[in-house]
C-alpha cells in the first residue's frame, strides 16, 4: 500500500500533473482508510502501519513548516500507534482505526493544502 509517491519536478510544476498526483493522493488514503475497518484484529499489518506512519510524518512536518498547530496532536496520536505497534509486531488493533482515521483525516488536509515542492522538502528531510 502506497499513499504517497514523491514526483520528479518537472511534474510538479505541471499545474495537470500535480492536480492528478493529488488526486491518488486523496483515493489512496480514502481507500487506506476504508481497508484499516476491514482488517481482521490480531493481525501483523507491517505495511499498513508504515504507510500510515509515514503519511502522519509527512503531514506533521508539513504543520511544522507552516507553523501550524491545528490538529498536530491528534496526527501525533495516530503517530504513536504505529509507533506503539511497530513495537508489538505489527499486531492489527480494532481500537487503532478510529484513532488512524482522525489522524490521516487531518493528515491528509495538510498534505492536499502543500505545494508539491513543500512536499518534496519534507519528503527529503524524513529519507
Amino acid at each position: 500500500m502506497t499513499a504517497f509517491r514523491v514526483v520528479h519536478q518537472q511534474v510538479a510544476r505541471n499545474r495537470i500533473a500535480a492536480a492528478v498526483a493529488k488526486k491518488r493522493l486523496q483515493d489512496g488514503i480514502r481507500d487506506a482508510l476504508i481497508d484499516a475497518y476491514t482488517l481482521e484484529p490480531g493481525t501483523p499489518q507491517p505495511g499498513t502501519y508504515h504507510t500510515f506512519g509515514e503519511c502522519l510524518t509527512l503531514a506533521i512536518g508539513l504543520a511544522d513548516m507552516l507553523q501550524s498547530t491545528e490538529g498536530v496532536a491528534e496526527m501525533q496520536e495516530a503517530h504513536s500507534r504505529c509507533v506503539a505497534a511497530a513495537q508489538s509486531s505489527f499486531l492489527w488493533s480494532t481500537e487503532d482505526a478510529a484513532i488512524l482515521d482522525d489522524g490521516l483525516t487531518i493528515a491528509q488536509q495538510y498534505v492536499l493544502a502543500a505545494t508539491p515542492m513543500q512536499v518534496q522538502a519534507i519528503y527529503r528531510q524524513m529519507q
